[in-house]
């Protein structure tokens, strides 16, 4: 999380404008069931956003000086400083293709919080699969879950664009994320976003 001294000067509707326009041009389905495209709506828009944080503000590191922490938040700088430090486990681990199980919370349609079964293949995702029966997960709903490398980047970008609240967990021999929970805004009901990962092995 290198410093970026920009970042306070961020314009942040036209960010959000920016991810309303993407999510509009993405969103399938987008003229039926509309309590679950509202939804939908909430928690795509919260992706996009913090994506095009994540880009135009984004958070590499000073290989000169290392990492700084002096733009965020005082009430984040701790979690930055675990999160850099559990990244680099991660990548130490070298784990490239492995299966785990992710489960997310938010108010969403039901199926969106099933537990699934990811398997990650050269770090994209190659299958997807309920844990409860098998059955394979719709691919129209594959862009919503995430590789660990994708569980961080949702991290580095709500650190980025100073989230309401940030709590995050790591596993303490590989140091992916277990748990983490974001919520964007305090004053929002049910923007929040919850998941876990767990039950992780390397594929062959």
């Amino acid at each position: 999380m290198a410093k970026n001294g920009g970042f306070n000067n961020i314009n942040r509707d036209r960010i959000r404008a920016l991810a309303e326009e993407l999510y509009m041009q993405r969103a399938p389905n987008r003229t039926s069931h509309a309590s679950l495209r509202s939804s939908r709506w909430i928690r795509a828009r919260s992706y996009w956003i913090g994506l095009i944080a994540l880009v135009l503000f984004g958070c590499g590191r000073d290989d000169a000086t290392g990492p700084s922490y002096d733009h965020l938040p005082e009430r984040y700088r701790a979690l930055a400083k675990t999160f850099d430090a559990q990244q680099e486990r991660w990548r130490d681990s070298k784990l490239q293709s492995y299966q785990y199980t992710y489960q997310r919370t938010c108010f969403c349609e039901p199926d969106w919080i099933r537990p699934v079964v990811i398997d990650v293949v050269n770090n994209r995702i190659e299958r997807i699969v309920y844990a409860d029966d098998g059955a394979p997960v719709d691919s129209t709903y594959w862009a919503s879950y995430h590789t660990v490398d994708g569980l961080f980047a949702l991290i580095d970008s709500a650190l980025a664009r100073d989230a309401a609240q940030i709590t995050v967990q790591f596993d303490e021999a590989l140091g992916y994320p277990t748990q983490l929970y974001i919520d964007e805004d305090l004053g929002i009901a049910d923007e929040e976003l919850r998941i876990a990962a767990s039950n992780m092995h390397p594929l062959p």
